[in-house]
């Protein structure tokens, strides 16, 4: 039974002060804007970018990669999953619903990954304002929305744009869960951590992080701290299963560099924008983040004190794994960065209350978010302006490493019934399976047992020594040929190569980027 002015541990009271600054005088309470205000336009930004030029250039490897295993039936996918890929796997068996449905268009592909971003702009924004106010959440939410960074990959048909929305939804429901701790709640945060793990494994890395957060954090009390490592352990035990099987597959990642001194630099440029004077502004606002200890009236955590944690520990902790065993790559904690933008509202924030100090209570608040909403919106368009040149880029087919789209016209507009078709290496016969009506007539006489039936992307192919036998009834070779290895080794493509010497005389050469298409002729 509790007495007047006492609470349970754990549950945050409604007259909880935010932390005094280092200066010790208080700073002033934050306006109580409505959470459609803050939330709305950062996702209205993003989706305007995200649908920006969507369909401006073709799929590249991965993308070609999610159409082929999402266009097989459902069987087929899953025995794919099998053998590789059990890492994107929910993403896929979810884009195998979504093109069933609204057809194998790019924009079909992309929608799914603008939309989550837009969600995820708009939690973020959400997480700002419940920690530490209006402006925060509006300065973050921006921030993220106009990075190019996420807008890359809101226009990517891969998972990561899920992932991040997923992160960004779990930390709601951590707050949630804290501010008023139910066995539903926690069971809700749980299972969205499960759910961003089943989409990718690399995403249970924001746990630690939320542990920081959690276990750090004095007055969090003893019952929240149970709760939390309850509900984390049991959304990782759930994913060792596939951490597991994606283990098992761990050889179709040998492609990943190794881990340097540059590459946290390198993390930090992809967050902030490639543009120096945009890197330095938004370094120097999460800075301000980090010295002003700003939380809300109820909040159950200072915003730096999630924040700090999420944007360092997920990459930290795979930088580190990386450096026995290559597995980094920066989009794989695409999810940290809103730990960035989170910083820099709370520094402009933080900024604005400081100025408005002066002036008259009646006044303060209200002056405060206004001056922090103009503030934040010329934020977001000055980086949007500096960054506009890269934003453009990024719908370019330049903004990848190959580009599908383009060794398919070439071959659409050249190929003629009865012409053979060779993929060295041959990871690219993807490109078949995207644009079937390019190879329409063709042979591909090197496969021996399709894509679909041996659970690849490769397929399997002809012994080496029967190239020759397979190639020479046929007058013209087509060979698409691009960066890679063969998946059955150096020694098919050299054969290859040896056969199309002695027998053919090449007549035609087209680059496209990733791609060189050689036609040969008989002699």
């Amino acid at each position: 039974m509790t007495t007047p002015g006492t609470r349970t541990p754990g549950a945050p009271s409604a007259r909880t002060a935010p932390d005094p600054p280092a200066g010790g005088r208080p700073l002033p309470r934050p306006f109580r804007a409505p959470g459609a205000a803050v939330a709305l336009p950062p996702a209205g930004v993003m989706l305007a970018l995200g649908l920006w030029r969507l369909e401006g250039r073709g799929p590249w490897r991965d993308e070609a990669a999610t159409l082929d295993a999402a266009t097989r039936g459902w069987s087929e996918t899953w025995h794919l999953l099998q053998h590789v890929d059990a890492v994107h796997g929910l993403y896929y068996l979810l884009m195998h619903g979504v093109l069933l449905v609204f057809g194998h268009g790019l924009t079909a592909l992309r929608l799914p990954s603008v939309l989550a971003m837009a969600g995820a702009a708009a939690g973020v924004a959400l997480i700002g304002r419940r920690l530490a106010g209006p402006v925060t959440g509006l300065t973050a939410g921006l921030l993220f929305a106009v990075t190019p960074f996420a807008s890359r990959y809101a226009q990517e048909g891969r998972s990561y744009a899920l992932v991040t929305a997923g992160v960004v939804g779990a930390g709601l429901l951590l707050l949630r869960a804290w501010e008023r701790p139910t066995a539903r709640r926690w069971a809700c945060y749980a299972a969205c951590v499960l759910l961003v793990g089943l989409l990718h494994e690399f995403a249970l890395l924001v746990l630690p992080a939320h542990g920081a957060a959690v276990l750090l954090t004095r007055g969090a009390g003893r019952r929240v701290r149970l709760a939390w490592t309850a509900s984390a352990a049991a959304a990782a035990a759930c994913a060792v299963p596939l951490a597991l099987l994606s283990s098992s597959q761990a050889a179709q990642v040998v492609w990943l560099p190794q881990v340097d001194g540059r590459t946290p630099l390198a993390l930090l440029e992809s967050f902030a924008g490639p543009a120096p004077r945009v890197t330095a502004a938004v370094l120097t606002l999460a800075v301000l983040g980090l010295l002003v200890p700003l939380r809300r009236p109820g909040a159950p955590v200072a915003v730096r004190a999630l924040a700090l944690p999420w944007l360092l520990l997920p990459p930290a902790l795979l930088m580190a794994v990386s450096l026995a065993t290559p597995l980094y790559y920066d989009r794989y904690v695409l999810y940290s960065l809103p730990g960035l933008t989170l910083l820099a509202g709370a520094g402009l924030e933080g900024a604005v209350r400081a100025a408005v100090r002066p002036l008259a209570p009646s006044v303060r608040r209200t002056a405060a978010v206004a001056a922090g909403a103009v503030l934040a919106a010329s934020a977001a368009a000055g980086v949007l302006a500096v960054e506009l040149h890269q934003q453009r880029h990024l719908r370019t087919p330049l903004a990848r490493a190959d580009d599908f789209r383009g060794a398919a016209d070439v071959l659409r507009a050249g190929a003629r019934p009865g012409d053979a078709v060779l993929f060295a290496p041959d990871l690219r016969r993807s490109l078949e399976a995207v644009y079937p009506d390019a190879f329409r007539g063709t042979a591909d006489v090197l496969l021996a047992r399709t894509p679909d039936a041996s659970g690849t992307f490769a397929g399997v192919e002809v012994p080496v020594a029967r190239f020759a036998e397979v190639l020479l009834p046929h007058a013209r070779v087509w060979m698409l040929a691009g960066r890679g290895r063969w998946t059955t080794g150096q020694d098919r493509e050299q054969e290859l190569q040896r056969v199309l010497d002695a027998h053919y005389r090449r007549t035609a050469e087209t680059r496209v980027r990733g791609f060189v298409v050689q036609l040969w002729t008989r002699r």
